[in-house]
């Protein structure tokens, strides 16, 4: 599984997304260190094989990545530049942060086959 996430500075939006590409959850989690260590723990206790990815935002993606690597979680952290070019080759009607971090799924299973 890979989880697709969305950072700002308020929340971070993610979506769990299986081998065949279908959505299995959407979250919407405050970016604190508690609600996001809460959240982490609860996907890891499902899924047993998974990896986050994020796109490098400000600060605003450093709690995630401590609460991962803490965890043993695999984490790609991924160039706001990269995610947009594939962005633009999608034929995408509207921006949200859903869709956005359904963008990252992509892009960081990409990634991770090089």
């Amino acid at each position: 599984m890979i989880v697709g996430i969305d950072v700002a500075k308020a929340t971070v939006v993610a979506v769990v997304i299986d081998r065949s590409t279908r959505i299995r959850g959407s979250f919407t989690v405050k970016n604190t260190r508690k609600e996001l260590k809460d959240f982490v723990l609860q996907i890891q206790k499902k899924y047993k094989k998974v990896i986050f990815a994020s796109e490098s935002t400000a600060e605003y993606h450093l709690e995630l990545v401590r609460i991962c690597l803490a965890q043993d979680i695999s984490f790609r952290l991924l160039n706001p530049i990269t995610t947009k070019q594939f962005t633009r080759a999608t034929v995408r009607k509207k921006k949200t942060d859903l869709t956005d971090a359904h963008i990252i799924e992509p892009v960081a299973k990409l990634l991770l086959h090089r």
